[in-house]
């Protein structure tokens, strides 16, 4: 049984501390960040195309902005952030500084600036945010500066080491997750996958099962999803089931209280694969350093054929 731990950051966490009052200003402008201080710290090292790289940076804005001025922080190619994103820039009395929006099309977040800074002088604050390696754009094992763009100016805010996996076609059973959407009331939602037979066996009367193995967790039913194709490595180098369709003639069974399912696939092909796609939501806001565990196993020829746990690990930044 593999224990995979996610370290899950916030996109970007901004903390402002404000001096003394000034004059407004009214010209609408770029404005660059002073960037005083910068550190790069990836969950895992060497990192792969599925690590979190968190990039953090104290920073000062100038006494010349203004509203309606911005500021532009762009990404090299080689990277790119996890989703899209639009918030507000508060400070601890709930004054809005900023509108800020996450770009994952254009790998830019926009601050863009209300009169409260108009108001204040020598504004500074720490910027933390979390990006991945595109590997469309990658494809070298190698160290990789994080070289950030700020008002068309290039600055290397770090490194990290880098090594691209390949999708792996030596396993008969396999689970891995992505994707935590947070609500406006601090719930998680997260995407879970189950894949079979990307060994291309054949199976007898094969059961998936898959439980929750942590109070607070529960499935959203809806959500569940059986496809069929067959798997093979697709052209970013990920593990793809291709020419899949969604299949409706599979047995999913819910237990009473919610907690586990089973899909009944039966016989299985040696050419077939399946993919069973779920979500999984905890209906408050998780603390930070709380952990949730879920556990999938494969059953088939009266046989346990492989079994799963994933711990998914809260850091709130």
């Amino acid at each position: 049984m593999k224990k995979v731990c996610y370290l899950f950051l916030g996109l970007l966490t901004v903390f402002l501390i404000l001096g003394g009052l000034k004059s407004p200003v009214v010209s609408a402008k770029e404005v660059a960040l002073n960037v005083t201080k910068q550190v790069v710290t990836p969950a895992k090292s060497p990192a792969d195309q599925y690590t979190d790289i968190s990039v953090e940076m104290n920073f000062g804005i100038p006494s010349t902005a203004a509203k309606g001025d911005t500021t532009e922080i762009k990404l090299p190619d080689n990277l790119k952030f996890i989703e899209n994103q639009t918030f507000k820039i508060t400070n601890d009395a709930g004054d809005v500084i900023a509108d800020a929006v996450i770009n994952r099309d254009t790998k830019t977040i926009t601050l863009t600036y209300t009169d409260f800074v108009e108001k204040r002088s020598d504004i500074t604050g720490n910027l933390k945010f979390a990006v991945r390696v595109d590997i469309t754009k990658q494809h070298e094992n190698t160290k990789i500066p994080v070289k950030l763009t700020i008002d068309k100016q290039t600055k290397t805010v770090g490194e990290f080491n880098y090594v691209f996996v390949p999708g792996d076609l030596s396993k008969e059973f396999d689970k891995v997750s992505w994707g935590t959407k947070t609500a406006e009331d601090g719930s998680i939602t997260r995407t879970y996958e189950l894949r079979v037979n990307a060994t291309k066996q054949a199976f007898a009367d094969a059961i998936v099962t898959d439980q929750l193995q942590t109070d607070g967790m529960e499935y959203v039913p809806s959500s569940v999803k059986v496809y069929k194709g067959v798997w093979g490595e697709g052209n970013d180098g990920k593990l793809a089931l291709k020419n899949r369709q969604l299949v409706t003639d599979k047995e999913v069974t819910f237990a009473a209280d919610n907690k586990s399912f089973t899909v009944k696939l039966g016989d299985v092909a040696q050419a077939d694969g399946y993919l069973i796609e779920y979500k999984v939501r905890v209906p408050y806001a998780p603390a930070s350093g709380e952990t949730f565990v879920n556990y999938a196993s494969l059953d088939a020829n009266k046989t346990r054929i492989d079994a799963k746990r994933i711990t998914i690990c809260i850091s709130n930044s």
